[in-house]
């Protein structure tokens, strides 16, 4: 009998874990669906546009949907452009 108890404590605690891991996915799904669709930008600052309508940072806006966070460097052709800024001139 006591082994009988404790199969069925066994089966409902698999059971909440598989349901918390179930709502886990589905929170992912809802954030891949969220991020797949067309994202309004600003073609000039690089701003999106939320849900709200504001318009909020690129990293910002990541960082809410996927949690992510961001490191800053600047690349080969952006480095060459400030480095070459008003020699032009």
């Amino acid at each position: 009998m006591q082994r009988m108890i404790m199969s069925h404590l066994e089966l409902i605690y698999m059971n909440r874990e598989l349901k918390s891991e179930h709502e886990r996915v589905a929170d992912f799904v809802s954030e891949i669906k969220s991020l797949r669709g067309i994202i309004p930008i600003c073609a000039d600052c690089k701003k999106i546009r939320n849900d709200d309508g504001y318009w909020v940072q690129v990293e910002k806006y990541f960082s809410h949907y996927t949690h992510s966070q961001f490191s800053h460097g600047i690349c080969p052709e952006c480095l060459k452009k400030y480095l070459n800024h008003g020699k032009d001139r």
